[in-house]
């Protein structure tokens, strides 16, 4: 999942292939929520992504 600044969602697949590309997008600072299913549970990645066109 994708947010920007004021925490919209602006992207979000569920087999994501590296496909997201920030198409439509104006330049700054996202943020993620990387969810990973593993034989342990879920684990939970966030931290940001500066788009520069």
């Amino acid at each position: 999942m994708v947010y920007n600044r004021w925490g919209n969602l602006v992207y979000q697949s569920k087999d994501y292939q590296n496909q997201w590309d920030g198409n439509g997008l104006s330049e700054g600072t996202y943020y993620y929520i990387l969810q990973l299913k593993t034989p342990q549970g879920i684990r939970e990645y966030k931290g940001w992504i500066e788009l520069l066109r």
